[in-house]
C-alpha cells in the first residue's frame, strides 16, 4: 500500500449544512467492514454540523446550548479535541488513550473533519499487524468505542452533502485495502469536489492499486493540472508501465 497524502481542511466555499442538527434518532447505521451491525454510545451533546456557522461561531444559532454566546464547537474542542488528542499523543479528559475524547467529539459533531481523520489514523495503528479474525472478533461484540466505519456511516447519514466525509472515508478504506469500497466513497466525494487536487491524486493512487493504469494517468494529470505538488503517483505509474510494479 502506497502512502496516501491528503490535505484535510474545512471547505472554503459556502457550507452545505446537515439537515439533521440535534437529531439523535440517527443511531449507528450501516455495518463494519466485517459485516457486523454498527454500534456506539448515545450522544451527550448535539449532534451538530461541523460546517454550520450556527454551531461553530460565537453568538451563533446554537450558542444557547452552551448557556451563553460561545460556539458549541469551541466548547467541545476545548474540552476534548486538543492538539495532543488530534496527534494521538494522549487524551485530554480520558487519560492516556485519546480515543475517548475523539469519540465524544464525533458524537457531538459527527462530520468533524479533523476528528474523523484522527480517528482513522488511530484505528489504522490499532489494526496494523492484527489478524483478520481478531479484528472481526472485536467488531462482532458491541461495547466500548464504535468501529471506525460506524463513525463514518453515521457522518454520511448525518451530513450527506458534506464531501469531506466520503473523501476521508475513502482514504481510510484505501489504507484498509478495501479498494472497491474506497472507490465508491471517492466517487461520492468527487461529485461535489471535482477541483480538489488532493482528491484527484488519491483517486489516481487508488486506480493504480486497482491496476487501472489509464484511469490512474487521467487522475495524475488532473491533480497536476490543479496544482498538486507531489509526483509519487506519476512515478508509480511509470514503474507499472515499465513492469517494475505488478499490476493487480
Amino acid at each position: 500500500m502506497v502512502l496516501i497524502v491528503a490535505v484535510l481542511c474545512v471547505i472554503g466555499t459556502q457550507p452545505v449544512l446537515a439537515a439533521r442538527n440535534l437529531d439523535r434518532s440517527i443511531g449507528w447505521p450501516g455495518t463494519t467492514l466485517s459485516g457486523y451491525d454498527c454500534y456506539g454510545k448515545g450522544a451527550n451533546f448535539g449532534p451538530l454540523d461541523y460546517t454550520d456557522p450556527g454551531a461553530t461561531q460565537n453568538h451563533g444559532k446554537y450558542a444557547y446550548l452552551t448557556g451563553g454566546r460561545v460556539a458549541p464547537l469551541k466548547i467541545v474542542e476545548n474540552a476534548h479535541f486538543s492538539s495532543s488528542v488530534e496527534r494521538l499523543i494522549k487524551g485530554k479528559s480520558s487519560g492516556k488513550d485519546p480515543m475517548g475524547d475523539l469519540d465524544y467529539t464525533l458524537r457531538a459533531f459527527p462530520n468533524h473533519h479533523r476528528a474523523l481523520w484522527a480517528m482513522s489514523r488511530y484505528t489504522l495503528r490499532r489494526v496494523r499487524g492484527v489478524k483478520d479474525e481478531d479484528i472481526r472478533r472485536v467488531e462482532k461484540h458491541p461495547g466500548g468505542f464504535a468501529p471506525a466505519e460506524c463513525y463514518f456511516n453515521k457522518a454520511l447519514v448525518f451530513a450527506p452533502e458534506d464531501p469531506m466525509v466520503p473523501m476521508i472515508y475513502g482514504i481510510y478504506l484505501h489504507r484498509r485495502d478495501a479498494l472497491d469500497k474506497a472507490l465508491e466513497q471517492y466517487e461520492r466525494a468527487e461529485a461535489k469536489l471535482p477541483n480538489s487536487a488532493e482528491l484527484m491524486y488519491n483517486i489516481g493512487l487508488l486506480h493504480a492499486d486497482l491496476g487501472n493504469i489509464a484511469r490512474a494517468e487521467e487522475y495524475a494529470a488532473r491533480s497536476t493540472e490543479l496544482g498538486y505538488p507531489l509526483k509519487g503517483l506519476h512515478k508509480k505509474i511509470a514503474r507499472m508501465k515499465a513492469g517494475d510494479t505488478p499490476v493487480k
